[in-house]
C-alpha cells in the first residue's frame, strides 16, 4: 500500500525553504542604526486537480541596532541597547474549484498568524506605501473586493500578535465569446490576539462582495463594469479615543460602482481609466453617524519595451476610492498614486518605485504616507539572489507624524529551494521568498 501512495503523493507534494537576510542602516531625525535581520520560510503544499492545501512558517529575526551602547549613550540615552526580536509568523490556505467549461466555482480558506512590529515593517520594508491604482477600494477592476491600507496608529508597539481568517466563494461564467459574468463573496475576521494587540490592530469583522461584468469591445478594447460593497464591525478601546459609557462598538460599510475601459494602444502601451462614485456610511462611539457620497475612479498607464537587450517596464496609475484602515476602524476616502520603473536583462534587474496616499476627509484615519525604493538584484543562479538599494518611509496620522521621515541604505542576500528544484526567488510584501 505504501509502495503505491509513495509516487502519488511525490507528484502532489511541493515542499520549499528560502531565506533572505538584510543588513541595513536606517537614519531619522532621532537616530542612525545599523540593523540585521533574517527572514526564513519552509513551506508545503498539496496539489491535486481540484483541490490544494499550503501552509508556511515565516518568522522574522531582527537585532537593532548592530552596535551596542556605551555607558555615557546609555547615561543620556542618545543610542538604545542592542535587542535581539524573534517574531513568529504563519499562514496556510485550503481552495476547492469546480466547474464545467463556460462556469467556475472557487471557495478558499486563509487563515494567518504573525507577530509584528508595525513601525519597523513601515520603516525597513516600506509595507505601508499606499495602493494599487483601483476604482474598487483597493482592487484593480476584476481583482479582490474592497481595500484594506493599516496605518502605523500605536508606534510604540513593538510586538503585535496579530491574526486573521477568511472564507470566500468566487464565480465566474463565460456568456458568450464577448461577455463574462463573475460574482465573489467573502468574509473575514482580524485583529489583534490579545489586548496589548488589540491597542494596535482592533478585532473586526464582516462580509464583502463584488459583481463584474466584462464586454470584449474588440481585440484592442474591453468593458467592464464592477458594483463592490464592504461591511465591517470593529471593537475600539478607551486609548483609542473612546470615551467610557458611549460604547466600544463601531461599523460601516462602503458602495463603489464604476466602468472601467481598457485600451491597448500598441504592443508596448496598455491603458485603463475608470470612472464611478461610492457611497460610505459609518457609526462612530460617541459620535453622529456620518455618510457622504463621492466621485470614484482610476487611471493607469503601463508600457513595456526593449532597452538594452533588456526588457524595460514603465507603470504609473492614479486612483481615488474609499478605504478601511483596520487600525483605526474607520472608512476614509483616500487619493492614491503608483509610479513604477524597472529594467531587466539576463540575471540583472533594475527597479525604482513610489507609492503614496493622501486623505480628502478629516476622518480617524486620515492620513498622509509616502515610500520609494531604488535598487537593483541580480541572480546569482540555483536559486542566489543579492539585492540592495535605498528606501524612503514617511507617514502623518492625524497630524503627527507617526513614522518619522527615515532613509534606509540596505543590501540582501536570499535563497529560495523547492523539491522541483532551485527557482528564481519571488517575495511577498514583507520581504519573504
Amino acid at each position: 500500500m505504501h509502495a503505491l501512495l509513495a509516487p502519488i503523493l511525490a507528484q502532489a507534494v511541493t515542499l520549499f525553504i528560502g531565506d533572505r537576510t538584510e543588513f541595513r542602516s536606517v537614519h531619522d531625525l532621532n537616530r542612525n542604526d545599523l540593523e540585521a535581520e533574517s527572514r526564513p520560510a519552509a513551506g508545503f503544499r498539496f496539489a491535486w486537480p481540484r483541490l490544494s492545501l499550503g501552509a508556511v512558517y515565516e518568522p522574522s529575526l531582527t537585532v537593532a541596532p548592530l552596535e551596542d551602547s556605551t555607558t555615557r549613550e546609555r547615561e543620556f540615552r542618545t543610542t538604545p541597547d542592542r535587542e535581539v526580536q524573534y517574531l513568529h509568523a504563519a499562514r496556510g490556505q485550503a481552495r476547492l474549484t469546480l466547474g464545467k467549461p463556460r462556469t467556475t466555482w472557487s471557495f478558499d480558506e486563509t487563515v494567518h498568524y504573525a507577530q509584528r512590529n508595525l513601525l519597523r515593517e513601515a520603516i525597513a520594508g516600506g509595507l505601508y506605501g499606499g495602493a494599487p491604482s483601483s476604482p474598487v477600494g483597493g482592487a484593480p477592476p476584476g481583482g479582490a473586493v474592497g481595500g484594506t491600507i493599516p496605518s502605523v496608529a500605536n508606534p510604540s508597539a513593538e510586538r503585535t500578535n496579530w491574526g486573521s481568517a477568511r472564507s470566500a466563494v468566487d464565480v465566474t461564467h463565460e456568456l458568450s465569446r464577448t461577455h463574462s459574468l463573475g460574482v465573489a463573496l467573502g468574509y473575514e475576521v482580524s485583529g489583534g490576539l490579545d489586548t496589548p494587540s488589540r491597542e494596535s490592530l482592533p478585532p473586526i469583522h464582516g462580509p464583502d462582495g463584488r459583481v463584474l461584468f466584462r464586454t470584449l469591445l474588440s481585440p484592442r478594447d474591453s468593458l467592464a463594469s464592477i458594483v463592490a460593497a464592504r461591511y465591517t464591525l470593529g471593537t475600539l478601546s478607551e486609548s483609542q479615543g473612546v470615551v467610557p459609557g458611549q460604547g466600544t462598538h463601531t461599523r460601516g460599510y462602503y458602495f463603489v460602482f464604476v466602468e472601467s475601459v481598457e485600451h491597448l494602444f500598441s504592443r508596448q502601451l496598455r491603458g485603463i481609466l475608470a470612472a464611478g462614485g461610492s457611497y460610505s456610511w459609518q457609526d462612530q462611539p460617541g459620535l453622529p453617524p456620518t455618510s457622504g457620497v463621492l466621485p470614484s475612479g482610476a487611471a493607469d498607464l503601463d508600457y513595456r519595451t526593449r532597452v538594452a537587450k533588456g526588457t524595460f517596464q514603465a507603470r504609473a496609475g492614479v486612483s481615488f476610492a474609499p478605504f478601511l484602515d483596520p487600525t483605526t476602524v474607520t472608512i476614509d476616502d483616500r487619493l492614491s498614486s503608483r509610479v513604477l520603473i524597472g529594467w531587466e536583462q539576463g540575471r540583472t534587474e533594475l527597479i525604482l518605485a513610489s507609492q503614496g496616499t493622501i486623505s480628502t476627509s478629516n476622518s480617524p484615519s486620515s492620513i498622509a504616507m509616502l515610500n520609494a525604493t531604488a535598487g537593483a538584484l541580480y541572480d546569482l543562479g540555483s536559486g542566489f539572489r543579492l539585492d540592495g538599494g535605498v528606501r524612503f518611509a514617511w507617514q502623518r496620522l492625524q497630524e503627527q507624524d507617526t513614522v518619522p521621515r527615515s532613509g534606509t541604505i540596505f543590501v540582501a542576500g536570499s535563497y529560495a529551494w523547492s523539491d522541483g528544484g532551485s527557482a528564481k526567488p519571488t517575495f511577498n510584501a514583507r520581504g519573504v521568498p
